[in-house]
């Protein structure tokens, strides 16, 4: 895409604005998943990074250690969450190009998401 035409979608930014904020409410309806300690914790979180539900195995309850668990909620969270934003990014962008003829911002969403 041409600079010109890039400079053009820029000056339609209510259209811009309502697509993103369209984009983000659906994405706030998706879930991701996060696992950890061979799928004894996962946690689902949502499009907008809220954790949603968690769920331990009871034999991991059942050896009563509080560390371990806390670390595996800790780590299958992380998990979802990088997985929502990396998601989160690639929606975006197919709906931004498709809705509004904008260059791939794949470059530039990338820079925003942790590598895991």
């Amino acid at each position: 895409m041409n600079l010109f035409k890039m400079l053009g979608n820029l000056g339609n930014l209510s259209k811009i604005q309502e697509e993103v904020q369209a984009a983000t409410q659906e994405l706030s309806k998706m879930e991701f998943e996060g696992k950890a300690g061979a799928d004894m914790v996962i946690v689902r979180v949502n499009g907008a990074q809220q954790m949603i539900n968690c769920t331990i195995d009871p034999k991991l309850v059942e050896d009563n250690d509080r560390e371990l668990i806390e670390d595996l909620i800790v780590s299958a969270t992380n998990s979802a969450i990088v997985e929502a934003k990396q998601k989160s990014a690639e929606y975006m962008q197919k709906r931004l190009g498709e809705q509004l003829d904008m260059p791939d911002l794949s470059g530039i969403l990338g820079n925003l998401i942790p590598k895991p």
